[in-house]
């Protein structure tokens, strides 16, 4: 059990990190990321609102996954798939449905990164 903890420690070390790193770095280049994908101003502008936004909640969403790892790799697969279904049902769809009735598809894209 002491190697799982140590394992589960530096796992989410590297989450953070790595979530940290992946939401400042999409942050920064979300109008070029944009922009290589259409020249639509509308589009340009939600996709440059959704990287900026979303990738706020990638730490909890990393951290997240992980646990459902350590829980399959434990031999309890039904609480891996409990932490998943309660998060979809139980967060992401009523937050992105209150973000959008707040503030409209940005309403949503913060719903989504609280999910997370």
């Amino acid at each position: 059990m002491d190697r799982l903890s140590e394992a589960i420690t530096l796992t989410t070390r590297f989450c953070v990190l790595y979530g940290l790193f992946s939401a400042v770095l999409l942050i920064a280049f979300a109008g070029p990321l944009a922009r290589v994908f259409t020249t639509e101003p509308l589009a340009v502008q939600v996709m440059i609102s959704f990287l900026s936004i979303v990738p706020i909640g990638y730490v909890g969403l990393f951290y997240l996954q992980t646990m459902g790892a350590v829980f399959n790799a434990v031999g309890k697969p039904v609480r891996a798939l409990a932490v998943n279904v309660l998060k979809a049902f139980g967060l992401i769809l009523p937050l992105v449905w209150v973000g959008r009735m707040i503030a409209d598809i940005e309403g949503m894209m913060v719903g989504i990164a609280v999910s997370h």
